[in-house]
């Protein structure tokens, strides 16, 4: 990742970003929730228990500049783009 999350309190999510020809989507996606629940990396489920970590990182680097895709992890909400930007939502 690029730089921390900044949380933005008007749409209660957490914005970062990184640069999907370095860093796998899935990598990016667990350092983005580790920062946001202030965790280790141990402290999450395995994010492949719940997601085809291949499949996200090959439709992100393989992609133009309008994919999305949303998923959600223990009850957040991930929005991941093709040109590196990550929202994470808290659980309502």
């Amino acid at each position: 990742m690029d730089r921390q999350p900044t949380y933005d309190p008007t749409t209660d999510t957490y914005l970062t970003t990184f640069s999907p020809t370095d860093t796998a989507a899935s990598i990016a996606v667990v350092a983005a929730l580790t920062d946001v629940r202030h965790c280790s990396t141990t402290d999450l489920e395995p994010l492949y228990d719940g997601l085809d970590t291949d499949a996200l990182d090959a439709l992100v680097d393989g992609a133009g500049p309008s994919l999305e895709v949303r998923f959600s992890v223990d009850g957040f909400g991930v929005l991941v783009t093709s040109t590196g930007r990550i929202e994470v939502t808290p659980p309502e």
